[in-house]
């Protein structure tokens, strides 16, 4: 099944559930944008953290997968 069905389903069952995976995109697309225009490696171990958190980030990395900003 593809992630977007999914997602469009989640999102048809609990409308609040697009509020929130909106707020989660433009938190990742702006956490994806500092990490590929900063050299520090500092932010880029806080991304991978936050990615590798036990729920959230799976769930983090199917919207970063529609991020226009691709992580370096």
């Amino acid at each position: 099944m593809d992630v977007s069905v999914i997602l469009a389903l989640l999102v048809d069952k609990f409308p609040i559930a697009g509020l929130v995976l909106g707020g989660l995109g433009a938190l990742v697309v702006l956490g994806a944008a500092v990490v590929a225009l900063t050299p520090s490696k500092s932010d880029d171990a806080a991304y991978e953290k936050v990615m590798g958190i036990p729920i959230l980030g799976p769930i983090l990395k199917a919207i970063a997968a529609f991020s226009p900003i691709a992580k370096k």
